[in-house]
């Protein structure tokens, strides 16, 4: 017998925000392996996620189908949207430059950052805290004006 399929989004404890549209079969919804360092990060500052199914039982066509359109409905933040998502479907390839690259940072600066980010009124992502420093630091290097936060030069 064929795999039947499902099509699920991860939303966010926090705020009961989609962060992530992904179709799977078995354990995948609740599977934290194989996922991407924004998928990771958006879990980390939303202290952790739940599982919507949004139709279960389907054949692999119609899940990759329904999962394109919800992806498309919520938007990749790549793209100014709200997901995660690297790829806009499971078998495309991204659509944009931007694929999350994971690097180290020492512990000690990793907890200060942490520490800072748990005493914000709205607590901003770590991706969003770095680029913005990044943006600024090298703006301050070039002798640029301020960064607008939108674009990287």
């Amino acid at each position: 017998m064929a795999d039947v399929f499902y099509v699920y989004r991860h939303v966010g404890k926090r705020t009961g925000q989609t962060f992530y549209v992904g179709k799977g079969h078995g354990n995948r919804a609740h599977a934290i392996g194989g996922r991407s360092h924004a998928w990771g990060e958006a879990v980390d500052d939303e202290g952790g996620f739940g599982v919507v199914f949004e139709a279960t039982d389907l054949p692999e066509a119609d899940a990759k189908n329904l999962e394109a359109r919800l992806i498309e409905k919520y938007g990749r933040r790549a793209d100014g949207g709200a997901l995660v998502n690297v790829r806009t479907s499971d078998n495309a390839p991204p659509s944009s430059g931007k694929v999350p690259r994971a690097f180290g940072m020492e512990p000690a600066l990793l907890e200060r950052l942490e520490r800072w980010i748990a005493t914000q009124p709205v607590a901003p992502s770590k991706t969003a805290v770095l680029e913005t420093a990044l943006n600024e630091w090298l703006d301050r290097q070039e002798g640029a004006a301020p960064h607008d936060g939108k674009n990287v030069r």
